[in-house]
């Protein structure tokens, strides 16, 4: 059930969470704690713990923008599993090696990787 207000965004939480495994072996495990629909020109931040980062997703009438605070430094990467499953990847520096060990372990394709850019 959502939270829906005029003017508002459109917000349906998942109480409890659907939980489910993903990745090459099940290994990871999702809490879907529900969807959020922006309207053009609404905006979003999200914390990402624990590494003290917070994401803004912003809609816009060409689609979203995701934007950073100036002082953090994240790297970014398209890779996936075929041509037709691409995914836009974000991680900080610091864990470049958890990043990568992840990538083979899902048998990623590494399409381009943009580092210390953003």
């Amino acid at each position: 059930m959502g939270i829906v207000t005029p003017g508002r965004m459109d917000l349906s939480l998942l109480i409890p969470p659907r939980s489910y495994s993903v990745g090459t072996d099940n290994w990871v495990t999702i809490s879907d704690c529900g969807s959020l629909k922006l309207s053009q020109g609404q905006s979003v931040a999200v914390g990402l713990h624990p590494v003290s980062l917070e994401v803004t997703v912003s809609r816009r009438n060409w689609g979203y923008q995701v934007s950073l605070p100036p002082s953090k430094k994240v790297n970014l990467c398209i890779a996936g599993r075929s041509p037709e499953r691409m995914h836009l990847l974000m991680y900080v520096p610091s864990k470049e090696q958890e990043f990568e060990s992840y990538l083979r372990r899902e048998k990623m394709i590494r399409l381009i990787t943009f580092k210390d850019h953003f």
